[in-house]
């Protein structure tokens, strides 16, 4: 019986110490790549968008788009910056509306050089077709709070960190601010990923388009959640499910100089899933 007892005994001892161990297990999260690397991903967008002037409902779609992304990785810089030269591919796009429905075959959709570090922060976009200022700073906005960048430290179950930004709205600060946090350790599409869950918002300022006699400008407000399989070991992101809830705020400036306001209304949902991986 006491030789029972000791086994037993020692028996609850190692259980201990290995739920111990699994539950502190540590990883840092960090991209990994290499010059030459391609990463390819099918994504699609799915938006529910409204116009609202004067209370009533002047347009309103449904948009359904697929894409393909591919991701190569041109160059490593100071400080181990990836530049990457992104193609999106449009496969397909619907949009439905009150009276018909668009749909809309194969075509690039944009190209974007992206430059950002290992925790994930965007340094830089460069686009090589000429863009409106306007559109190019709501993209570069779009990343920068949108994307989130990785801790310091190394990240365990439960862990969690809030990313904030600085914006300035009419030349008044307003701050943007997601957090994010690890819900476990998991098998996603072959790879050992921490699933990540986040929850936040945006706010993006909208400059008027210049040559443009009726310009557009205001702020879109974005209440996002979602949950993001990133693969620690390989340094890459396997994939995202997103939705969000928008309110875009616009004025536009005739040519004439009178203006007019309305409200941009927008339920979206959002995935993204790695499909192929190229590595030198």
């Amino acid at each position: 019986m006491l030789k029972k007892i000791v086994f037993l005994t020692f028996l609850l001892t190692i259980l201990a110490i290995l739920s111990c161990e699994q539950g502190t297990k540590k990883v840092f999260l960090r991209h990994k790549h290499k010059v030459g690397d391609v990463l390819v991903y099918d994504a699609t967008h799915k938006n529910n968008i409204k116009v609202i002037q004067a209370d009533t409902v002047s347009k309103e779609n449904s948009v359904t788009s697929k894409y393909r992304m591919t991701s190569t990785i041109k160059r490593i810089l100071v400080d181990s910056v990836y530049e990457s030269y992104v193609v999106s591919l449009r496969l397909s796009e619907t949009i439905i509306t009150r009276d018909s429905t668009i749909e809309m075959g194969e075509d690039t959709a944009w190209v974007r050089i992206i430059y950002f570090d290992a925790k994930g922060k965007t340094i830089d976009i460069e686009f090589p077709e000429p863009m409106d200022e306007a559109y190019v700073d709501y993209i570069k906005e779009s990343y920068k709070q949108g994307f989130p960048v990785f801790p310091e430290n190394e990240v365990f179950v439960g862990y969690s960190w809030t990313q904030t930004t600085q914006v300035l709205l009419n030349n008044e600060p307003s701050v943007s601010s997601t957090t994010y946090t690890i819900k476990s350790f998991a098998r996603e599409k072959g790879y050992d990923c921490v699933l990540i869950d986040y929850k936040g918002n945006m706010v993006i300022p909208i400059k008027p388009e210049e040559g443009n006699p009726n310009r557009r400008g205001g702020v879109d407000r974005m209440d996002m959640k979602g949950i993001m399989y990133f693969a620690y070991k390989e340094g890459v992101t396997v994939s995202i499910r997103e939705n969000w809830l928008m309110n875009g705020e616009r004025i536009m400036i005739r040519e004439k100089g009178d203006t007019s306001s309305y409200l941009v209304k927008l339920e979206g949902d959002y995935t993204e899933t790695l499909i192929d991986r190229k590595v030198n």
